[in-house]
């Protein structure tokens, strides 16, 4: 079966909120639009369409630079919480803050 190409859908809302967040909002958890109490899986789910809707090849022209800053943003948080060990410490790090 053929997967269907994910089109780019520009939500203007979308691009205040991002911008605009508090450090709070901006958590890694925030960045892939996973609660602090979602489980391994849910957050490779969330990675995984993220990565498919904002990957720098798969967008138009027009808006591949903010596409490729929000990719950035989106795999960085994806290397902390999909690693068990630097999940907890980040964790732990939000705690105190």
């Amino acid at each position: 079966m053929r997967r269907k190409r994910l089109q780019w859908r520009e939500n203007p809302l979308d691009a205040i909120q991002w911008k605009d967040a508090t450090w709070i909002e901006n958590s890694f958890y925030a960045v892939l639009g996973v609660t602090p109490t979602a489980a391994a899986e849910t957050i490779r789910r969330a990675y995984l369409g993220l990565a498919a809707r904002y990957h720098p090849d798969q967008v138009p022209e027009n808006v591949r630079q903010e596409a490729t800053d929000r990719m950035v943003d989106v795999n960085q948080a994806y290397e902390v919480l999909g690693d068990p060990k630097r999940r907890a410490a980040y964790d732990k790090a939000l705690k105190i803050k």
